[in-house]
């Protein structure tokens, strides 16, 4: 047992179960960034790569209220995740939390349990009960099916699953060839691919080792995937998607989801009867900054949200110096700042405060040159009571992102060039800061893909599930059209995230 300060969360990796090729893991952090850091740090998220004993605080907790909570998209056989709530309403109080964490890695199966409770879970105990539907597979497929069955030594709920996932990447372009990085480096897929061009499909197949390209997605198929990450163009997202969902595939699908409305409801439909994991790779919900920033703000630590400020910039030929040459330069391709750029402050402005039911935009192309779409956009919304203005370039020259809540009683500030988020609840008082040590440019990525793996063994939510991706499309075509007629617009089809 690991006992913890009050002011710091350890995390060790146990030294007694005989896995000497996992290393340990060690980091220190502070109130809900800690929480976040523990459940995201990128060496800590899966089972093959850390293992950690119990962790509890030194001094008596407060009582915590639990609760059930249960994924919108997780079979109805599998166990909730059990979670304690405590409202924390000052940043500096001490930490009041216990939790156990047993994470237990092996070549053939990989089992994992988590219980956040006042006191050590009490878990009836029963036989082990087949969970196919965590992983939907067709027949034959019996040996890659999930378990449900009950440690005898902690007494708590395990779920086993198959290591490693046939993971098919449809379309290598710069963000295809991300996603197959990343999902690479869990350690957790058997990559195949699916690339029109041949000369990027052989260069990336070698660069990476991928025993399986093709040219088409008919053959992927014969392969038979379990996991699909759709990075094509955008206009053939939903279609491509669709067609996965139906032959029982789960999918992750590249941001925007689409660049129109048609066939969303189909793949919704689909994505239900086929009882598959869906969602879209908003990747800043993979932040621990972000999701440090999200306990805080419903953890009710400001009061009542009633304000949200997004501002950020980059220099985008920097970055994508062929953006006259890729989709940037099309609307109908998903280019242009809105539906590039701003669609991801969007998505995480509702992933903090809820879903925006209307907005206003004025956006234009005012320096890069080459295209006739817009590098500027300034955007004021509403999330139901909540009010926001969003601003965003693709010309200057710093690389910036900062997202301020305010609230009735205390203001947040996540600065993600500065690594650091920090509130503050009274005039006469400065910033409080955490920090975190910069990322690497694929950590996001990598903790999207586990995370994604994890949903579909039923173990949490995804990031950013289908119909949260639907919501900020519709924000998205919403802000397109108020640019054209200059007048505020409703965002069809609300549906709140919060």
């Amino acid at each position: 047992m690991l006992q913890v300060e009050p002011e710091a969360v350890h995390a060790a990796g146990s030294r007694d179960v005989g896995h000497p090729r996992i290393p340990q893991v060690e980091f220190h952090a502070t109130g809900d960034l800690a929480r976040a850091q523990l459940l995201q740090h990128p060496t800590a998220t899966h089972p093959r790569h850390a293992i950690f004993s119990e962790i509890k605080v030194r001094r008596p907790p407060r009582p915590i209220a639990t609760r059930e909570r249960r994924c919108h998209n997780a079979p109805a056989e599998s166990p909730a995740l059990i979670e304690g709530a405590r409202q924390e309403k000052k940043p500096e109080a001490p930490l009041a939390r216990a939790a156990e964490f047993v994470r237990r890695g092996s070549q053939e199966r990989a089992c994992f349990a988590f219980a956040e409770v006042p006191q050590k879970a009490t878990v009836a105990r029963s036989g082990a009960v087949p969970c196919s539907r965590i992983a939907p597979r067709r027949s034959g497929d019996s040996p890659r099916s999930a378990a449900i069955r009950i440690d005898t030594r902690s007494g708590l709920i395990v779920k086993e699953f198959p290591v490693r996932y046939r993971v098919l990447v449809i379309g290598v372009g710069s963000i295809g060839e991300r996603h197959l990085r990343c999902f690479q480096a869990t350690g957790r897929a058997d990559l195949a691919l699916v690339e029109i061009r041949e000369s990027v499909r052989r260069a990336v197949a070698d660069r990476y080792g991928v025993q399986h390209a093709f040219a088409d997605l008919d053959a992927a198929l014969t392969q038979r995937p379990d996991v699909a990450v759709i990075a094509t163009p955008a206009p053939l997202h939903v279609a491509v998607a669709t067609r996965l969902v139906e032959a029982g595939v789960h999918v992750l699908i590249e941001k925007p989801l689409s660049v129109s409305p048609e066939g969303i409801g189909a793949l919704r439909d689909a994505v239900r009867r086929r009882g598959v994991t869906a969602a879209v790779a908003y990747v800043y919900r993979c932040h621990p900054l972000l999701t440090a920033m999200r306990q805080a703000v419903r953890g009710g630590r400001i009061g009542r949200p009633v304000e949200l400020v997004a501002v950020a910039g980059q220099h985008f030929p920097t970055y994508r110096p062929d953006y006259r040459q890729i989709y940037y330069a099309d609307r109908a391709t998903g280019g242009g700042a809105i539906q590039d750029a701003l669609t991801h402050l969007v998505n995480a402005g509702e992933w903090l405060v809820g879903g925006i039911d209307r907005l206003v935009a004025d956006a234009a192309r005012q320096v890069l040159d080459g295209v006739n779409v817009e590098d500027t956009v300034h955007l004021l919304a509403r999330h139901g009571q909540v009010m926001a203005s969003y601003s965003l370039n693709q010309h200057q020259a710093p690389n910036e992102v900062t997202i301020t809540v305010i609230g009735t009683s205390g203001t947040l500030r996540c600065e993600l060039h500065h690594h650091r988020w920090r509130w503050i609840e009274r005039p006469d008082e400065p910033w409080h800061d955490e920090l975190i040590a910069p990322l690497d440019r694929d950590t996001l990525f990598i903790a999207q893909a586990h995370a994604f793996l994890d949903a579909v063994e039923g173990r949490t939510c995804v990031p950013c599930s289908l119909d949260e991706g639907i919501q900020t499309l519709q924000v998205n075509l919403a802000a397109l059209a108020s640019v054209q007629c200059g007048t505020w617009k409703t965002v069809e089809g609300f549906a709140p995230t919060a």
